[in-house]
């Protein structure tokens, strides 16, 4: 079902960040990309960090965090930049 207002990325997360207590720490220049509604279902757009979507928007939950903190400098760049 596609969106009948056009939603942004900064929108989505100005709307909840307070209410899921959400942090944004990369990506600042898509703010503004515009979230389709040509997706199935949210578990299409949004998830936990999975490299094999990178399309979607990226939630670091509690794991995600313990793991992104356990890898080298050089790693986080890494897996920041693919």
């Amino acid at each position: 079902m596609p969106l009948s207002t056009p939603l942004t990325i900064q929108q989505l997360y100005d709307d909840n960040r307070e209410s899921l207590q959400l942090g944004w720490f990369a990506g600042f220049p898509g703010g503004e990309r515009l979230i389709s509604g040509d997706a199935t279902s949210a578990a299409d757009q949004v998830g936990h960090l999975n490299l094999i979507h990178p399309g979607r928007i990226q939630i670091f939950g509690h794991q995600e965090t313990q793991y992104y903190k356990r890898l080298s400098p050089t790693s986080r760049v890494n897996h920041t930049e693919e």
